[in-house]
């Protein structure tokens, strides 16, 4: 339980600071890790993020990550934590 909450917390945290502007702030590196922190938390393979571009949408960011030796396509729509594969 206490799990669920730090994630929910910190992905929240995510979602505020990739709507309010936040995202100018943070380094690439910082990026990459939250980027890979939400693809993770809801139950994909992200080992390593390779790329990240803001998408075709407001607040949706592509993600491309490397995991089990393959590269994997992701699609992050910050202002609600959903994750989509392709």
């Amino acid at each position: 339980m206490f799990k669920k909450i730090i994630d929910i917390t910190v992905c929240s945290a995510l979602v505020l600071g990739f709507t309010a502007g936040g995202v100018k702030s943070l380094t690439r590196h910082e990026m990459h890790t939250l980027g890979a922190y939400m693809i993770t938390s809801v139950g994909f393979l992200c080992e390593d993020v390779v790329g990240m571009k803001p998408g075709d949408a407001e607040d949706v960011f592509e993600v491309r990550c490397q995991a089990i030796g393959a590269r994997l396509a992701y699609t992050i729509n910050a202002r609600t934590g959903e994750v989509w594969r392709g």
